[in-house]
This record gives structure tokens, sequence and C-alpha cells, in this order.
């Protein structure tokens, strides 16, 4: 397994090298859909201990007890819709499979020919559609392994494009350090997307992670290191506090958002009700409005 992750890193070594902006396609395989993740600035591949870990790092999914589905969605920027879905449960103590589902769809967009002038024509939308099959192996109490299969389907009123990705993850507690989780993933790898006449690259991402458990773990500290092949490296900073059983508060700060809209924190709050779930998220973007995120998550057994 650890020569799969060596071999994820070599095949996207470009992301290391190309700092030019907008050159990606599938961009909709960067959002934070769920609220936990999203309150915390998206600082999450090193925790990822829960049912959305199909989606941040597949690693995470070995971590789980018991089986938990998890679902997020409703409008996002500029009313653009979005919704997700996740699904893991435990093989066995060392091993656990997962399945997620994450779509958007823009609202109508006006429509026009190419003809000189343009003439009106059918107003039509955008609609993307990510669907993934997770596998976590743990190979001992600290060293956690994932991977994840993706099909990926972008329309553009009748024209469609599919493809395929894989993302591969690794979560180690190191035993120096009593708390610390430390995580790489390496998202989105894929042959380039063929969309109409044009061709994209896949928005491979390599996230460098860090979760620190302190308070008899009530409270956490996380780091994300992130850089896009699209785009420059970003900090995501979040941290969570459980105040009981059934409240825990969160914070987060995303230094991409911040720099391009000069904005970049969040806050969110969690509320467990028996074996149920709910998170809020709050993510302002400055001109483009605020917007909020609300998860729903159970899991199932004792």
């Amino acid at each position: 397994m650890k020569r799969l992750l060596i071999l994820a890193l070599i095949l996207a070594f470009p992301i290391w090298a190309d700092t030019s902006k907008g050159v990606c396609g599938a961009q909709f395989l960067k959002i934070d859909p769920v609220a936990r993740a999203a309150s915390m600035g998206g600082a999450f591949s090193a925790l990822a201990d829960d049912a959305s870990a199909c989606y941040y790092n597949p690693a995470g999914l070995s971590q789980l007890r018991m089986a938990e589905a998890i679902t997020c969605g409703g409008l996002w920027i500029d009313e653009i819709r979005y919704g997700f879905i996740g699904y893991s449960a435990p093989i066995n103590k060392d091993n656990a499979l997962g399945a997620s589902a994450l779509y958007l769809q823009t609202p109508k967009i006006f429509g026009y020919d190419d003809s000189s002038p343009p003439k009106k024509i059918e107003d039509f939308d955008a609609k993307d559609l990510s669907v993934s099959f997770s596998y976590s192996q743990r190979f001992s109490p600290r060293n956690y392994f994932g991977l994840s299969a993706k099909w990926v389907s972008q329309q553009i009123e009748k024209d469609k494009t599919y493809n395929f990705a894989i993302d591969v993850g690794e979560i180690y507690k190191p035993p120096m350090v009593d708390g610390l989780s430390l995580a790489i993933v390496v998202a989105n790898i894929g042959p380039k997307i063929k969309f109409i006449r044009e061709e994209d690259k896949m928005p491979i991402t390599l996230k460098l992670g860090a979760v620190y458990r302190l308070m008899n773990e009530d409270a956490k500290l996380l780091l994300d290191l992130v850089k896009p092949m699209d785009n420059d490296w970003r900090i995501s900073l979040g941290t969570e506090w459980q105040i009981n059983r059934n409240l825990t508060l969160r914070g987060g700060y995303n230094s991409q958002v911040f720099s391009d809209l000069g904005i970049g924190v969040s806050l969110g709050v969690g509320l467990k009700i028996n074996t149920f779930q709910i998170d809020y998220a709050y993510v302002p973007y400055n001109e483009l409005g605020d917007t909020s995120r609300l998860s729903f998550a159970t899991h199932f057994g004792q």
C-alpha cells in the first residue's frame, strides 16, 4: 500500500511546479461540501474520523468502529445548488469500505447562439457529479491507508463528458507525540477531461495535514497545507472544542479565501442527539455573499 502512495506522489509531481491559475477542469471537486470540515477552514485531512472521510481522506475510514452515513446540501454561492452524501462501514477491525457522491448544479443561464448579433435561445444549466468508492486499511494502531476511485460527470446544456480519478491518502500517528496525527493526501489523479473541443487537466491536489488532540481529546487543533495544481499553496487552520457530549464549537481560517476575497474566517457548531449529529457551518465570501452548510449524520450500532 505504501508503494501506491509513493506512486501517487510521483504521478502528482507536476503540482509542485505548475502555479498557473485556472488551468484545470472539474473545479467542483475542490469545494468543502460538509459542514464540519467547512467550519474549520477545510482543515480535515488528518482528522477524517467520520463518513465524510470518503471525500477528504479515505485513510480515515478504518478509524471508524461502526457504520455511518452523512448528508449535506443546499445553496452555495450565487444560488448554485450542491449535495453530498456519504456512507462508510467497517469490514473488520482493520478494514473499511465507503461510498460517496457530490452533486453541483448552476441556476439557469441565459442562452444565446454564436451568430452576429447573437440570438436568444433556450436557457440552460450546468451539472457536475462525482461518485466515489473507497477502501481503507489499518496496518497498525498508528498507520492508516486509503484509496478512492471516482467517476466524474460534467454536463453543459446537452454536452456531456465523463472521466475517472483516484485519491490516495495516509494517516500516521507518531509514537513520540501523544495526540498528534499526520496525513498526506493526493486527490483527483486522472487523465485530462475532454469537453466539446477543449481539454483540461484534472484538479490534482496535494494535502499535508496535522491534528493535535488535547484536553482528553475534547479539543483539537488542525492544520492543512494544500497545493492545487492550478493555484498557489494555501493554509487551512481549524479548531474543534467539544463542550460536552452533545455540543461542539468550531472555527477555521482559509488563506486562499482570504487572499481572493479578503475574508477567510469560518464558524460552526455541532449538536449530537442520541445517534444523530447535526453540524452547521457559516462561511462568508465577502462580495459573493454569506453561505451556510447544514449536515446530518448518524451511526448504526453500539
